[in-house]
């Protein structure tokens, strides 16, 4: 234990890993050993959301707990639609825990700056990313030596989506950030013993994003005849955002059946697999080294994956399910209380807060982020807990584009400042396949939503919460429907949307 009995912190991070492809979290045939043993011994968010779905404003966000509008890196970082890095001028929660006498290391990816600045500009001690490294050792032609390949002609992604990997497990690229962070681990455990000093160590996991690049025996572990077909993957898209729409016309996608899609989804199956049993791996050593009693463990994602769902490919503008709902597992063996699972509302820019929090540093009022100690050390929520959570989504690679989304325990609102907001019932439709938006039924229960919405944009000082961002679009709406109608034989917008005005 630390000299001054803070625990140590572990976090762990992978890359677009979906809610409900954990076998704690129901799927019956995507095998998460791992991951379902620390949540049992563990404390399970059942309701964790991203506060934003796409990798770098989300990573940029945990780093400071601010939301994207407010830090700036609204977009990923080689879209240069927005700035291309986070300004290492704000503070990050490694900022603070160093000053508060951690040593703060990082192995694997960052994703904050293009090109890369190293974590050591935010405030780590050390970092190592061993791609550079693997590729010399390993050769690019191996690295690449994949078959069979799958996926759409897209010349905007250069290989297949989904392969084996020629290679055992030990050169895949993601284990050798495990075995990066293992090094690191076994030097924290000699400073440890040596001087006392408490130690920060994150591990960043480059999947289960795609690429699905899959050694043996994981690669053959999913018979893809197995996969079932979800019930949003015949979303007809209708009285939704067009863009919805566009990006499965993005990805060349409009036409495929399931049968298409099996294979894929298997292999992301694997790669979930595969990251499980590297992260066992990493968790044995952190046993082995006596850690386990004074490290609080964290395990989360970015986003989440739409992999097939609506034959949608990665993530993109638009904002169900399996792209905001994400895993959070936290665990500190002996102090929390293992095998809960908590229905409380939690946000992954909350981490920020909940590390400082642990560490007996002060939170600085000015962030965004909340600390989740008070759902770590008790049972019962909070009476002033959030009963809802809150993200926003700023555009990526094919444009820039405005959504906020605030869910709550039955419904979900997504404001699309330029096109028709969505609203759906999760608990009648979880498949969010109807836009209930105009069904006078709801008209209460959207009104309250609309409300909170703007209740949480004031809050973080958004710049949509203003008039001058809520107009009813209705000339320019008109004008591009006759437009679309005389060229395509069809309307290109939808009509337009009266949202309330903003709350006084």
């Amino acid at each position: 234990m630390p000299r001054d009995g803070r625990p140590n912190i572990l976090l762990i991070m992978t890359d677009q890993h979906r809610y409900d492809t954990m076998g704690g979290h129901g799927h019956t045939r995507c095998r998460t050993p791992r991951l379902d043993r620390l949540a049992a011994d563990g404390i399970d968010f059942s309701r964790a959301y991203t506060c934003c779905g796409l990798c770098s404003p989300a990573r940029a966000s945990i780093m400071t707990g601010l939301y994207p509008h407010r830090h700036g890196l609204q977009t990923n970082t080689h879209d240069f639609l927005t700035q291309t890095e986070l300004d290492p001028d704000i503070p990050t929660f490694a900022h603070r825990l160093s000053d508060a006498g951690y040593h703060m290391s990082y192995a694997g990816k960052v994703h904050l700056t293009f090109p890369e600045r190293t974590p050591c500009e935010y405030g780590f001690d050390e970092w190592h990313v061993p791609y550079g490294e693997w590729l010399s050792t390993n050769g690019k032609q191996r690295a690449r030596t994949v078959a069979p390949e799958f996926g759409p002609a897209n010349t905007s992604f250069q290989g297949p989506f989904a392969a084996k990997y020629d290679g055992p497990l030990e050169t895949h690229n993601d284990y050798w950030r495990i075995a990066e962070g293992m090094r690191m681990l076994e030097e924290r455990a000699e400073a440890l013993e040596r001087d006392g000093t408490p130690f920060f160590l994150r591990v960043d996991l480059f999947g289960p994003h795609l690429p699905f690049h899959i050694p043996e025996p994981f690669f053959s572990m999913y018979d893809p005849a197995s996969v079932p077909c979800p019930p949003e993957f015949d979303d007809s898209f209708r009285n939704k955002p067009w863009i919805h729409r566009q990006m499965v016309r993005y990805w060349q996608t409009e036409e495929t059946d399931w049968a298409f899609w099996q294979p894929i989804v298997a292999l992301y199956w694997a790669y979930v697999t595969m990251l499980d049993h590297c992260i066992g791996v990493l968790l044995d050593k952190l046993s082995e080294l006596d850690l386990d009693e004074t490290t609080a463990v964290f395990y989360s994602t970015d986003h989440g994956d739409t992999c097939g769902s609506r034959r949608m490919f990665d993530k993109g503008y638009c904002m169900y399910e399996e792209l905001y709902h994400i895993p959070l597992i936290a665990r500190w063996k002996g102090v929390w209380e293992a095998g809960r699972r908590t229905e409380a509302f939690a946000n992954n820019i909350d981490l920020m807060a909940t590390f400082l929090d642990l560490a007996g540093v002060p939170v600085p009022q000015e962030v965004d982020s909340r600390s989740l100690l008070p759902l770590l050390e008790n049972e019962s929520t909070p009476a002033d807990w959030p009963t809802d959570a809150f993200a926003e989504f700023h555009g990526m690679q094919w444009g820039l584009y405005s959504q906020r989304m605030l869910v709550t325990e039955r419904h979900k609102l997504v404001m699309n400042a330029a096109d028709t907001d969505e609203l759906y019932d999760l608990v009648r439709d979880p498949a969010e396949l109807v836009n209930v938006l105009d069904d006078p039924e709801y008209a209460q229960p959207q009104a309250d939503l609309y409300r909170r919405m703007f209740h949480r944009m004031e809050q973080t000082h958004d710049p949509l919460a203003c008039d001058n961002w809520w107009p009813k679009f209705e000339d320019a709406r008109q004008a591009l429907g006759e437009y679309g109608e005389a060229t395509y034989g069809t309307k290109a917008w939808p009509d337009p949307v009266r949202r309330p005005p903003p709350p006084t």
